[in-house]
């Protein structure tokens, strides 16, 4: 399964990279406007080489792809494990990269301001102007384990 998943994964980004440069080059190129960034050189080498554009952009864009797929997982002995009980006595352990800090907080709920979202509580704002969610333990633990349930 997780083969397929991959392949699955590898045709959306070929879609979306290849369908990007056609509307760059519908758009941007034929209008004669250069875009900023990695979407900009692709444009500019494309100009001056006999190469097009559907060729540049996957070209140029490869190391960034590579770089976002290449997933690498937390190294237990590396990592420190947090053990939470939820509301009803279930018990799970979170293995997380550090804890940065702790605090004392206002929390403010996140769907009555914003929307829900599955597996965060609430947030708060920092006194740097930061804003930290609070995650819905429960609800990461449901998910890790298969279960569905409502977020919140």
């Amino acid at each position: 399964m997780p083969i397929r998943r991959e392949a699955i994964n590898i045709l959306f980004i070929t879609a979306g990279v290849l369908s990007a440069g056609m509307g760059l080059k519908g758009f941007l190129f034929s209008s004669h406007f250069i875009d900023g960034g990695v979407t900009g050189i692709s444009m500019l080498l494309a100009k001056v080489t006999p190469l097009p554009l559907s060729i540049w952009l996957p070209l140029v864009n490869l190391p960034f792809v590579a770089l976002g797929y290449r997933q690498q997982e937390l190294d237990p002995t590396k990592g420190v494990v947090l053990l939470a009980e939820s509301g009803d006595g279930e018990r799970a352990a979170l293995l997380v990269e550090a804890i940065q800090d702790q605090r004392q907080v206002v929390i403010k709920s996140l769907e009555a301001n914003y929307r829900q979202v599955p597996g965060v509580a609430a947030a708060t704002i920092l006194g740097d102007g930061r804003v930290a969610l609070i995650l819905d333990i429960d609800t990461i633990v449901a998910v890790s384990r298969g279960e569905t349930r409502k977020a919140g």
